[in-house]
């Protein structure tokens, strides 16, 4: 048995093995800009439309740092509340917020350039892709091995971050 987890890892008798790196990015569609201006600092958040990742914390999703490293934290006016990045991430393509996401979701629509990335220059630090494995048991050798092919795909410069 394996599980993929992202994030920091609580306290927890499983066994991990880091296979990459999930790194966010804040992004609003074009139209949404125009319209209602570009946060400059993480404060500013606060005069604008935010789209809410449901499954985690206002204080994780809209925690950023200053260049310098201390953390910061910015707070939209949530619109949209969801469990499913992808949904949150079509809704600011059509101009409904502004969402922090991983570059895993997002990194298409910026590409495309749907989206445009904000408060760049306070980005946070990225968090650790782990496999997880239940502890005292052998775990499988296929399991070592889907586990060691996903860290030669994602490794520290996965191609989502390639935007």
């Amino acid at each position: 048995n394996m599980a993929v987890r992202i994030g920091l890892l609580e306290d927890s008798t499983l066994v991990a093995k880091k296979i990459g790196l999930s790194r966010s990015v804040t992004c609003a569609s074009k139209a949404y800009l125009d319209e209602h201006g570009q946060p400059e600092t993480p404060a500013d958040l606060s005069n604008h439309t935010g789209l809410q990742y449901s499954n985690i914390t206002y204080t994780q999703q809209w925690r950023f740092q200053t260049p310098d490293g201390k953390p910061i934290q910015g707070q939209p006016q949530i619109r949209m509340r969801s469990n499913n990045g992808d949904v949150l991430a079509e809704a600011a393509v059509k101009g409904l917020g502004i969402t922090s996401a991983p570059t895993f979701i997002l990194s298409k629509y910026i590409r495309s350039g749907e989206l445009i990335p904000v408060l760049e220059k306070f980005a946070t630090a990225p968090v650790g892709i782990y496999a997880v494995f239940p502890p005292g048991r052998l775990t499988p050798r296929r399991v070592k091995t889907f586990a060691d092919h996903l860290d030669s795909c994602f490794s520290d410069n996965p191609y989502w971050d390639e935007i």
